[in-house]
């Protein structure tokens, strides 16, 4: 087997085992690209043509119109990141800060108590802690499953055009070709509805399904401890009213 081909089947090995998400920007006048269509070949991810009037000179997309457009894609995505490490911030600080009043009530009864804490007390603390904990963990799965039902929402679009685009550029090359044929031709070049479409739609779900399984059990687990917590100062005032400034 030639070298080539060997190179030919490790590169398509690659892009069937990764797992990202591939962007191509092409120049609108791009003769290679232009030629290449008119044949049943492999590709990689989703293309992005600019209106740019540029071949495939690479210089193209160093000018400003060409960069605009590249940025405006990859601000997408680092929106979604920016808008969870946001939100993962502000609620690691406001369960720090829970979590700080939870040790000043602590000291405060130590130092009442003589150094030692009652039974009641030792165990609000411990259930407050992790009623404030898992509070935090249920708010940061929900925020990220809302943006990621947003990416869900702007990317699902693209998947069904991509596989559209597919299936017009098939149609194109053969002409003289049934729809079922079309489609045969399509799998045997690795491109089926599938890939383009249904598994990226598929893998978006399974995660959402995760996070709200997650989030299920954090709100399950948050409604025992709260009860846990009623339960202690259910008949103990002092210590209803001492809790309540901290959660």
């Amino acid at each position: 087997m030639p070298a080539s081909a060997i190179g030919d089947i490790e590169i398509e090995k690659m892009l069937k085992n990764y797992n990202g998400h591939i962007v191509r920007f092409v120049s609108d006048k791009d003769e290679l690209d232009g030629f290449v269509s008119q044949f049943m070949y492999d590709t990689a991810g989703e293309k992005i043509v600019l209106n740019n009037g540029e071949g495939h000179d690479m210089e193209a997309f160093l000018r400003k119109y060409a960069q605009a457009k590249i940025l405006a894609e990859l601000r997408k995505v680092k929106g979604y990141e920016d808008a969870n490490n946001k939100a993962f911030k502000s609620l690691k600080e406001n369960t720090k800060s829970k979590l700080g009043r939870v040790e000043e009530l602590r000291a405060n009864w130590l130092q009442a108590n003589g150094g030692a804490l009652s039974s009641s007390q030792q165990k609000l603390l411990e259930s407050v802690s992790a009623l404030i904990i898992t509070e935090g963990l249920s708010q940061l799965v929900k925020e990220e499953s809302s943006q990621l039902e947003k990416m869900y929402d702007n990317m699902k679009d693209k998947f069904q055009e991509n596989w559209k685009n597919s299936q017009e550029a098939g149609n194109k090359i053969g002409t003289k070709l049934s729809h079922d044929e079309v489609l045969t031709a399509l799998r045997n070049g690795d491109a089926y509805e599938s890939k383009f479409e249904t598994d990226p739609e598929t893998k978006i779900k399974q995660k959402l399904k995760e996070l709200n399984d997650i989030n299920s059990d954090c709100h399950n687990y948050v409604s025992k401890i709260k009860d846990s917590v009623n339960a202690i100062v259910g008949n103990d005032q002092l210590l209803a009213s001492q809790i309540a400034g901290v959660i």
